[in-house]
């Protein structure tokens, strides 16, 4: 797992996620490769293709390309290897196919893009992205800058947690940084002590047992609000959630939970 992988469309966002990615590349000693889509258009009949249009586009960000890793180079002081590749098609086909678990440590990503219309799109893709990939993704607030996480949160709805938990992943993490772990539970009818809730949480406990986890029950009808609200005001450098396989319905609601999660995060 020695890759990292930044996708770019050059926007303020997805430049600032980049910079975070190469500061890690650099503190963990990974080789950050950055990659930019070249999106092709959702096209009906026996229209033609603008070939030439896709090349001057593939040359225009070659050279923004080589800007931008001149700038990444002066700002960790040549201590990241950084590979960069241009690509035309689907952003979320090419950023899942080339995240294989064995060779990539993580994707990192901006939460949106510049304008209206771009914030649609990247923030569609990134959402689609975390949905797909089977690696972990790392969504970077706007204006956030790199610093070692030392507080990290875990949202979790503690129900089959040995199954849902990538533990091995999370302890990964709080290893390379020493981080602390705090385990945050919604529950909105104070059900923290019914048995099967105890069990899942012993499980849990006894999952990250190395490093005494936290355990906070938050109180609240709004999963999200309740989540971001806790990490905003105990200062959580990072939060983890991870996705679950639902039914189709709460699925939807999975996929909104997510998406308040990437827009609202800081």
């Amino acid at each position: 797992m020695n890759k990292i992988i930044a996708p770019v469309d050059f926007s303020d966002v997805s430049i600032n996620a980049v910079q975070y990615a190469a500061q890690l590349a650099a503190a963990l000693n990974k080789t950050l490769v950055i990659t930019h889509v070249v999106q092709l258009p959702v096209v009906y009949g026996d229209v033609p293709m603008p070939v030439g249009e896709y090349e001057s586009l593939v040359e225009e960000a070659k050279e923004k390309m080589d800007d931008l890793v001149k700038a990444l180079e002066q700002t960790t002081q040549g201590q990241a290897i950084i590979h960069t590749e241009v690509k035309v098609g689907s952003p979320v086909y090419e950023l899942v196919h080339n995240c294989k678990p064995d060779q990539v440590y993580c994707i990192v990503m901006g939460t949106h893009g510049a304008g209206s219309v771009e914030r649609f799109f990247l923030g569609s893709t990134t959402q689609s992205v975390i949905a797909e990939s089977k690696c972990p993704v790392l969504v970077i607030p706007q204006h956030f800058a790199f610093r070692k996480p030392f507080k990290v949160g875990f949202a979790s709805d503690l129900k089959q947690v040995v199954k849902f938990t990538p533990a091995k992943k999370i302890l990964e993490v709080l290893r390379q940084w020493n981080a602390s772990l705090e385990i945050l539970h919604v529950d909105p009818d104070y059900a923290e002590f019914e048995p099967s809730v105890m069990e899942e949480g012993l499980l849990l406990e006894t999952l990250f047992e190395e490093i005494k986890p936290k355990f906070q029950f938050l109180h609240s009808g709004y999963i999200e609000e309740s989540i971001l609200n806790y990490a905003a005001d105990n200062e959580l450098d990072m939060l983890i959630v991870t996705p679950k396989s639902h039914s189709f319905l709460a699925s939807l609601f999975m996929h909104q939970h997510t998406g308040d999660f990437v827009r609202q995060a800081t």
